[in-house]
């Protein structure tokens, strides 16, 4: 089956099939007598710009022009089709396709005219393949306010009686594409009855159709028996499509649900974050400009005394002489954003106790890329 997977999981959530949907398929038989037909005069408002009639046809009758469906006034026809290919008309234009037409009598098969003012084209398909096409006139719309006959040219004409069976013949307010009407064939007659991916512009049903009162003798086969296979397997995709669903939403329930404590998680920790950073204690390098400790050594004491505003830096300060230049020194160190600077090279026999030289510098500046760190040093006095 052709169905796609997006209209079955939407046709088991409106629960569309049921169990009991096989009671559903009747076939309408027409006999071989002018007076078997069906007509009335449907609301065409919504067709105007575009439409699509396909259904299940076939063949029994042995009229010269056996016409499924005729769409007009008395002396102007709309649209005809008969079931041979013989007539496919628009506007009174017909094509001839009778040539093309092999499908033998005593056959289903799917037929299918489409047309839209847009595209001035009007075509007939047989089985999914497109017959036959021709263009229509500019400006040109579907007239309402006619007549439609199904079985008969226009109603009680000998030699036009359909005489054959009919099924699921729906009416499209849309030019299906030559893509979705093959798909509609190859889904086959039994699931089209259950299956229809075109539902919202399928406005004159076969539902309805089949309601309409009928003249002369139309008999009504029951196609249980022959769909009950399709329909069932059908039946148990759509159940095992639904399994699947139920499962997916589980699944994505559970999902979401940790997305949102995540989210939750986060939140709490960019609340902590910018409380942290609200509160959190900065270093003001100005204190070492007091007498306490400008051109003092930095003692127990006095690192206790700065520790709760300055961490562990103090104690790293112990045995220095703070002098303005080593404040400005670590100011710098304050200022930089760069992570990971490696530090501990200016340790090394090259650096310590070293006059900073301009090749020095270089040295540095290759060993960490984009330091500017040096330059501030190099005009330290």
């Amino acid at each position: 089956m052709s169905a796609n997977l997006v209209f079955i999981t939407l046709l088991v959530a409106t629960s569309r099939v049921s169990s009991d949907i096989l009671s559903t398929f009747k076939v309408l038989r027409f006999t071989q007598e002018a007076s078997s037909y069906i007509k009335f005069n449907p609301d065409f408002s919504q067709y105007t710009q575009a439409i699509s009639i396909c259904g299940w046809i076939k063949s029994l009758g042995s009229a010269t022009y056996p016409t499924v469906f005729y769409y007009g006034s008395f002396s102007n026809a709309e649209l005809t089709m008969l079931d041979d290919g013989g007539y496919i008309c628009i506007f009174d234009s017909c094509m001839q396709l009778k040539g093309k037409f092999t499908v033998s009598k005593n056959t289903w098969f799917h037929t299918c005219v489409t047309w839209g003012a847009s595209s001035r084209s009007h075509k007939y398909y047989v089985n999914g393949q497109m017959l036959g096409s021709q263009q229509t006139p500019s400006g040109r719309l579907l007239k309402t306010g006619q007549t439609l006959t199904l079985g008969n040219w226009r109603g009680d004409e000998s030699n036009k009686e359909f005489g054959g069976e009919m099924v699921n013949l729906n009416f499209y307010a849309k030019e299906l594409t030559a893509s979705e009407v093959k798909t509609m064939a190859d889904d086959g007659m039994c699931i089209n009855m259950v299956v229809d991916q075109h539902e919202e512009v399928r406005l004159l049903k076969w539902e309805e159709i089949f309601k309409q009162p009928r003249s002369g003798t139309i008999t009504e086969v029951d196609m249980t028996g022959t769909c009950a296979a399709s329909v069932n397997t059908l039946y148990l995709q759509l159940m095992e499509a639904k399994t699947n669903l139920n499962e997916t939403a589980e699944k994505l329930l559970e999902v979401s649900t940790r997305l949102n404590e995540t989210e939750k998680g986060l939140d709490r920790a960019v609340k902590e974050l910018e409380k942290y950073n609200n509160t959190k204690n900065k270093w003001d390098w100005n204190i070492f400009l007091s007498e306490q400790f400008i051109n003092q050594t930095v003692s127990p004491e006095q690192s206790e005394q700065i520790r709760t505003s300055w961490d562990d830096i103090a104690q790293k300060l112990v045995g220095f002489t703070i002098t303005e230049d080593l404040i400005k020194f670590w100011k710098i160190v304050d200022c930089v954003e760069t992570e990971g600077r490696p530090w501990s090279m200016l340790q090394s026999e090259d650096y310590l106790n070293q006059v900073l030289t301009q090749d020095l510098a270089q040295q540095l500046t290759s060993t960490v890329p984009g330091t500017e760190l040096v330059k501030e040093l190099l005009a330290l006095p």
